[in-house]
């Protein structure tokens, strides 16, 4: 005859709670409804009311069970389960070549704007204003060109090609203005 033995409600409790802490850090969240679910696996299995058969009716409900963290192994076979992810050749080539005109735009504006930079800086280095008497003045070209790469290194941290555009204009215009006041103050004599 096989004796089978019987647990009490506070025995069963306890042990469902010893099966809880040894599945951590996986937790439950539906504590009532999972535990239905879990008793009437283990009733239908005649397995008795251990912390041992609780993880195992635990482990073979888990897709069925609503968990706050789920157990590793449930993690593992959901990721197994999703089906691979396929981009569009059409879309990858659309992205490639968006990112390849966004280089050469980039680019463009890079080479464009060492251009103007370039172009300043020479217009600097080649200003040489003469005195009424026809001479270098060599104390104005230095203050003055001092002046235009002091602004023209603030104008290029700003990166921006159409500041440095605007800086290239409006210094064409400044030394042009001041060769042909220089010119007519030649005339004069």
């Amino acid at each position: 005859m096989t004796q089978t033995q019987t647990y009490t409600n506070e025995q069963i409790n306890a042990n469902f709670k010893e099966a809880l802490n040894i599945i951590k850090p996986a937790t439950l969240v539906n504590l009532q409804a999972d535990g239905h679910a879990i008793t009437a696996l283990m009733l239908k299995n005649k397995m008795a009311p251990t912390p041992d058969n609780f993880v195992k009716a635990i482990t073979a409900l888990r897709a069925q069970l609503v968990w706050g963290m789920k157990p590793a192994l449930l993690l593992r076979e959901e990721a197994n389960k999703r089906p691979a992810v396929v981009e569009s050749p059409i879309k990858v080539n659309e992205q490639r070549a968006d990112m390849i005109k966004e280089a050469e735009q980039r680019d463009k504006i890079a080479k464009e704007h060492a251009a103007l930079v370039k172009q300043c800086e020479e217009l600097i280095a080649a200003y040489a204003p003469y005195t009424k008497a026809g001479r270098r003045d060599a104390r104005e070209q230095e203050e003055s060109q001092a002046r235009w790469r002091a602004t023209l290194a603030e104008a290029k941290k700003k990166n921006d090609v159409a500041r440095i555009r605007g800086y290239r204009n409006s210094l064409v215009t400044t030394i042009q203005q001041r060769y042909a006041d220089r010119e007519k103050a030649m005339e004069r004599l």
